[in-house]
């Protein structure tokens, strides 16, 4: 293999952007979202693209790479080898109380949700995390054991937390959810419709071969930029026709 290709490029937005568009206007971009727009820069400064189309095979990564929930299981992990920051729970039990009362929303507790990141050295918790549970990813999402294009890993789960495994799977891009300094999230999550506005934002110059996810309903925006997709059950794939966006 190439030197080149072996080298890996992973980043988030962290722009903040707000965008104003509509579903309709998110499911009707899906057909052009392979376009061969001109090289980006990435954020820090690391040419991601070339002047040609880049194939690449697009992987959600909660419950679909992996069993669980990432996000959720890192929050359980930091409050039993944190034990001050239980001192939290209180607080994130109302929040998600409003949740699910619709009081307030999702986002706004996503939000605010990682806020005890900042009571912890949060980079040597996630390297500790992952030291644990790496082993946990399914074989199919293995280096070994993929096509050979390049990875691209898009995820609702935070950016911090995703992109220290994407590193060690030697994934080439990672599209996350951006939280900033103060672990406050910025923007929206990225989820559903707004994994694609991401992904056309930050790798415009892709074409999509294979799509694997474990959520045909949360997923099917992603599932139709590419020309294969997978349904991933605890770790066995299933070939799917594209699902419809209505």
């Amino acid at each position: 293999m190439d030197t080149n290709q072996q080298k890996t490029a992973i980043y988030t937005d962290q722009s903040g952007d707000t965008r104003s568009e509509t579903t309709a206007e998110v499911v009707a971009s899906v057909a052009s979202a392979q376009a061969v727009i001109t090289p980006k820069e990435a954020q820090f400064g690391v040419k991601v693209l070339t002047d040609e189309a880049i194939e690449v095979d697009l992987y959600d990564f909660d419950k679909t790479a992996i069993a669980f929930d990432s996000q959720l299981k890192y929050w359980g992990y930091c409050m039993a080898h944190n034990p001050w920051i239980i001192l939290l729970v209180p607080f994130q039990f109302i929040w998600g109380v409003m949740m699910g009362m619709r009081i307030i929303s999702v986002k706004t507790c996503k939000k605010v949700a990682f806020w005890f990141a900042n009571l912890i050295n949060n980079q040597k918790n996630v390297e500790k995390f992952w030291d644990k549970y790496e082993k946990e990813i399914y074989d199919f999402f293995l280096p070994e054991n993929r096509s050979g294009r390049k990875t691209v890993v898009v995820s609702a789960s935070p950016a911090f937390l995703i992109e220290e495994i994407a590193k060690r799977m030697k994934v080439d891009y990672c599209v996350a959810s951006t939280f900033g300094k103060r672990y406050t999230m910025v923007g929206e999550i990225c989820r559903k419709q707004e994994k694609v506005v991401r992904l056309k934002k930050q790798l415009p110059n892709i074409i999509v071969k294979d799509v694997y996810s474990d959520s045909i309903k949360s997923d099917k925006y992603i599932f139709n930029l590419g020309e294969r997709c997978f349904l991933a059950t605890k770790g066995v794939l299933t070939e799917i026709d594209k699902p419809s966006l209505d």
